[in-house]
């Protein structure tokens, strides 16, 4: 589902600067394309959120997100933020982005993308504690000296 919403201020300068959000959370099929053969791996989720920056509604740049920043460029200044690569932001003005994103995030969450995102986040998880447990037997064998194929003290004749 495809969720776009809109934050207007006043620059210093007296110019109008707007941020047209856009969120895209879809579940769509995940086909591999394997030498001619479309195979079908089941579902996956997509998300998309861009952050459009327009002055007096002249399109300026777009940005994937908008992070508080430690820029030198906003030394000496209010701005705790740089949208577009080129304004700085205030923090009332950051916070009603960011808002506006978090709001944009929940209208395009369906209850299908949030039921297969949790599979998929537990897979993930899943994958993540697996690697680490591998990691620590491998790292504990070689610790006590043994081989990390055959855990024993073979002195790599285990490959021979």
């Amino acid at each position: 589902m495809k969720t776009t919403k809109s934050v207007k201020w006043e620059l210093e300068n007296g110019l109008t600067a707007e941020c047209k959000i856009t969120v895209t959370r879809d579940v769509d099929d995940d086909i591999a394309y394997a030498d001619g053969a479309n195979i079908d791996l089941g579902k996956k989720t997509y998300e998309s959120i861009d952050v459009a920056t327009y002055i007096d509604g002249k399109y300026i740049n777009t940005d994937n997100n908008l992070e508080l920043s430690d820029d030198k460029r906003l030394i000496n200044t209010d701005a705790v933020a740089i949208l577009a690569n080129k304004i700085g932001i205030k923090i009332d003005t950051y916070t009603a982005i960011k808002k506006a994103i978090e709001e944009a995030i929940a209208e395009a969450t369906t209850p299908e993308y949030t039921a297969l995102k949790t599979i998929e986040d537990a897979k993930k998880d899943a994958e993540k504690r697996a690697y680490n447990i591998a990691t620590e037997r491998h790292n504990n064998l070689l610790k006590q000296g043994l081989c990390p194929k055959c855990g024993t003290f073979c002195y790599g004749d285990c490959e021979s």
